[in-house]
Order: C-alpha cells, then sequence, then structure tokens
C-alpha cells in the first residue's frame, strides 16, 4: 500500500508540476504576445517618425536653397548700394555735388512738409467732426422742439376740451337754476 500512496503522491506531484509547466508556459505565451504588439506599435512609430524625417529634410533642403536665393539677391543688392553711393550726384538747379548734409536738410524739409500736411488733414478732420456734432445737436435740438410743440398743442387741446366741457357744465347749470326758480 505504501507503494501505491507513494506513486499517488509522485503522480500528484507529477500532476503539479506539469500544472505549473502549463501555467508558466501561457504566461510566457501571454509575455510574448504582448512583446510582439508593443514591437508592432513600436515599428509604426519608427516609419512615422522616418516619414517625418524625410518630409523635414526636403523642407530643410528648400529653406537652404530658398537661403542661398536670398544670400544671393542680398549681396546684389549691396553691389547697387555701393555704385549708387558712389555715384556722385549733382543738383540739376545748382551744377554743384550734392553733400550728405544738404540731402539731410531735403529730407528735414520733406518730413516739415508731412507734418505740415498731416496737422492740416488733422485739422480739417476735427472741423468735419465738430460741424457733424453741431449738425447732430441742431437736429437734436430742433426734434426737442417739435416734440415741445407737440405736447402743447395736446395740452392746448385737452384745455380747450376743459373749457368747452366747462361752459357745456356751465349751461346746464343755468338751465338747471332757471329749472329751479321756475319751480320755486
Amino acid at each position: 500500500m505504501e507503494d501505491s500512496n507513494t506513486s499517488l503522491n509522485n503522480i500528484n506531484i507529477l500532476e503539479d508540476k506539469i500544472n505549473k509547466l502549463f501555467e508558466i508556459i501561457n504566461k510566457l505565451k501571454k509575455e510574448n504576445d504582448e512583446l510582439r504588439n508593443s514591437l508592432l506599435v513600436k515599428e509604426g512609430l519608427i516609419k512615422e517618425l522616418e516619414r517625418n524625417y524625410n518630409q523635414l529634410k526636403d523642407e530643410y533642403e528648400t529653406l537652404k536653397e530658398v537661403e542661398v536665393k536670398v544670400e544671393n539677391k542680398i549681396v546684389k543688392l549691396l553691389e547697387e548700394m555701393d555704385e549708387i553711393e558712389n555715384k556722385i550726384e549733382i543738383d540739376t538747379h545748382t551744377e554743384k555735388p550734392l553733400s550728405p548734409e544738404s540731402n539731410r536738410e531735403e529730407v528735414k524739409e520733406i518730413k516739415k512738409e508731412d507734418t505740415s500736411i498731416e496737422n492740416t488733414t488733422s485739422s480739417i478732420d476735427n472741423s468735419k467732426l465738430e460741424k457733424d456734432n453741431n449738425i447732430s445737436n441742431e437736429k437734436s435740438l430742433s426734434s426737442d422742439i417739435a416734440e415741445t410743440n407737440k405736447e402743447k398743442e395736446e395740452e392746448n387741446k385737452e384745455i380747450n376740451q376743459s373749457e368747452s366741457t366747462n361752459k357745456e357744465d356751465e349751461n346746464e347749470s343755468d338751465e338747471l337754476n332757471l329749472e329751479i326758480d321756475w319751480l320755486k
């Protein structure tokens, strides 16, 4: 019997070990599936990052080309400025070379004229605003006067109606007094 108990114990122990192995295998399969899914997600992210990298690389190359074009334009403009600076300008009225100071004076005069024009424009605008305000005030006063006149007309009508009512009442009173007198 001991042999049968021992063999039953051994079978139970083996069965437990087999169940634990199945649990471990299932756990490892589950972890493997999770790792595969994670790998797929990461591969997708890597592909997206590669696309973004290629797009940014193309944009960078385009910007480099634009930068070269802009640099070339700047160089051309600087060359043109140097040419202009090297030329001697002659005033058509005096046939004298223009000095930087005379240019500054002209700029000051132009600025003064601009300021004068701005002031005049501002003054005209203020006058227009003032005129518009006056017109608006006059319209407001006119409507107030018209409203007051209407109110006075209504009051006069009421007074006239009241007076006529009073006259009628007086006439009736006189008639009643006469009747009373006659009855006495």
